[in-house]
């Protein structure tokens, strides 16, 4: 059995691309593949992955991946991560949750097997020397009563929801190159190809 086994995987794509000119995120290029294939990526080493997403299931039929909509509408990624631990707990087996968002396109391929280390609280979160990315995570399903709880009693902001639980941080490293660089813009995604090409 792997260590990884229990834990099942979930893209966060259900937000409305607002900073991308309404222009739907996941299916940017970057490097000739939609961000949604790069945020997939780091889930591969997981059996059972989905995505959180509020489109037409048909748009990411090309992914072979369940499609989870938010559950209760304009939560932000709370709302998704919610969706996904209501989700993983219907499966077989799973115990905890990792959630990428669709515009972190540089996660290294060991990022969950690396969270995965380090299950000693009720969340495990991404993190380098100068920031952390609640989005990038490990999720106990045990708090699906808790985020149920906070999201009806109105909290949407991660950091809110983060007082309310136990959570640690696992850092990678980043040097000059930052493995939770996101891609909020066309800028940023004109960012992203220079630094794939190395220039």
């Amino acid at each position: 059995m792997s260590e990884l086994d229990d834990i099942a995987g979930l893209v966060l794509a259900g937000g409305a691309s607002s900073r991308f000119g309404g222009f739907p995120k996941a299916f940017a290029l970057l490097a000739g593949k939609p961000l949604i294939a790069h945020a997939l990526r780091p889930l591969v080493t997981l059996e059972r992955r989905a995505i959180n997403a509020n489109r037409s299931e048909a748009e990411f039929a090309a992914f072979g991946t369940t499609i989870v909509p938010d559950l209760i509408p304009d939560a932000g990624p709370l709302g998704g991560i919610h969706a996904g631990l209501v989700w993983a707990a219907g499966l077989n087996g799973a115990r905890w949750l990792a959630t990428v968002p669709v515009d972190t396109p540089f996660l290294p391929d060991d990022f969950v097997k690396r969270l995965a280390a380090s299950r000693d609280a009720e969340a495990v979160i991404a993190a380098t020397r100068i920031d952390r990315s609640p989005v990038c995570a490990l999720w106990d399903l045990q708090q699906l009563p808790d985020i149920d709880f906070a999201l009806k009693r109105g909290v949407r902001k991660m950091t809110d929801y983060l007082k309310l639980i136990t959570w640690r941080t696992v850092v990678f490293p980043s040097g000059s190159e930052d493995p939770l660089f996101n891609v909020n813009s066309a800028e940023n995604l004109s960012d992203a190809e220079r630094r794939l090409r190395g220039a």
